[in-house]
């Protein structure tokens, strides 16, 4: 009988830690979905040597970047939001959800605003640049009889499009959230800019993210590019996930900070490590 009520004593202990746990994560008032992207938008000049590095296949890769980042930026947002993914759900009907959701979306390349953001987060934007940018003609035209061609050379990312007026009603519906982060593209490419730096072999690797954040509505909070540069010698996709991947996502979360300052911040009390083996099980 004492080591019945000595096991109850300590389940009861165990699930009021969780209980507390849970609210200091989530106790936010708005919610935010994480969408990562659809594995045909993972584009990688690097799988060679991610390959090489952890003896997997390139649709194992894919798979592990896309939990990556659902990890990632679910827990960053975790900060200011009562932020959840569904991309490892194992019910069929959150499965089906998921289906759904990326047969309604499209996406379209915009001209990327020339803002940077430093390293509290906060965006510096160059608006001189932009009103150049807007207002230069690009293509093929005649000018003064002759014809002219000017090369395209703005920045460019990818954004989200949502072609069903009844697809954000229905999710709204069944999960609620206020917010929903689309993670549209992902790329990991080598900076080969430097002609001589890449002959000497000292050039970096970039990792660039895609986004999108819309409301319920469909309304564009805010979208962009996130990137993170890493040395071209780093091939341990964990390292990468867990520490490139997550300075993506911590620049998000600051980003998004100066939108709702009413938001306060609080430090998710869970891991922040992602156990890759663990989710690809699923």
């Amino acid at each position: 009988m004492r080591l019945f009520f000595l096991l109850l004593l300590v389940s009861s202990i165990s699930v009021i830690a969780q209980d507390e746990q849970d609210t200091a994560v989530y106790r936010h008032e708005k919610s935010i979905m994480i969408i990562p992207f659809e594995e045909k938008l993972y584009h990688s000049e690097i799988d060679r040597d991610l390959a090489g590095e952890s003896g997997q296949d390139h649709a194992t890769i894919v798979r592990e970047f896309v939990m990556g980042t659902a990890f990632q930026f679910k827990y960053e947002l975790l900060y200011r939001y009562k932020a959840f993914t569904l991309i490892n759900s194992l019910e069929d009907s959150v499965r089906s959800d998921m289906d759904l959701l990326y047969a309604n979306i499209g996406y379209e390349y915009k001209v990327l605003k020339d803002s940077t953001a430093n390293e509290e987060g906060n965006v510096i934007a160059g608006k001189l640049n932009r009103l150049k940018a807007s207002t230069q003609k690009t293509g093929t035209y005649m000018k003064n009889g002759e014809i002219v061609s000017v090369k395209d050379e703005r920045k460019k990312f990818m954004s989200t499009i949502i072609r069903s007026d009844t697809i954000l009603p229905y999710m709204n519906y069944r999960y609620e959230a206020d917010y929903y982060l689309f993670i549209n593209q992902i790329d990991l490419v080598n900076d080969l800019s430097d002609a001589n730096q890449v002959s000497l072999g000292n050039y970096d690797r970039i990792l660039r993210f895609h986004y999108s954040v819309l409301d319920q509505k469909g309304k564009t909070i805010d979208e962009g590019v996130l990137e993170q540069r890493f040395s071209k010698n780093e091939n341990d996709i964990k390292i990468i996930v867990n520490e490139h991947i997550k300075a993506c996502a911590t620049t998000l979360r600051k980003k998004l900070g100066m939108r709702e300052t009413n938001q306060e911040e609080v430090k998710p009390t869970k891991s922040i490590v992602m156990p890759l083996k663990k989710l690809n099980k699923h």
